[in-house]
């Protein structure tokens, strides 16, 4: 089992979490979803979930449980968001829709669970697979 550390991350550092090829659409934009070969109706699907997601945390702030998952990637450097698409796209679609603020909403510390050595990208992918398709219940 792999070693990993819980941190904290800020609203930009959630911005600027990377989407793997593997992941569902996690894409805000309808274009630059579309640019990483997501269709029109898998982009819906995502931004209802994101929107959903949004009521929740408008209702009942963003709980310290919901934590993401993360890792860096050896060959590219970048950070990528193995579980959480949903979460990270509510609270950026809440903060450009002016639904959400990110000091009002403790919105600078969303907590993570964050592999302590670097995982290739393939290894990146196993990850979102296991977290997603070897559940008890997917």
């Amino acid at each position: 089992m792999k070693k990993i550390s819980f941190r904290f991350l800020t609203y930009e550092e959630l911005c600027n979490l990377n989407i793997h090829s593997f992941n569902r659409c996690g894409h805000i934009t309808l274009d630059d979803a579309q640019a990483h070969g997501t269709s029109e109706r898998d982009y819906n699907t995502f931004i209802k979930r994101c929107e959903r997601t949004l009521k929740d945390i408008k209702k009942n702030g963003y709980l310290e449980t919901s934590v993401l998952i993360i890792a860096k990637c050896k060959e590219d450097g970048k950070i990528y968001l193995i579980e959480g698409q949903g979460r990270r796209g509510a609270i950026i679609l809440g903060v450009n829709q002016g639904k959400l603020n990110v000091e009002a909403h403790s919105l600078n510390t969303i907590p993570c669970f964050m592999y302590d050595d670097e995982l290739s990208y393939e290894d990146i992918g196993k990850k979102i697979e296991e977290h997603n398709i070897k559940k008890a219940s997917p």
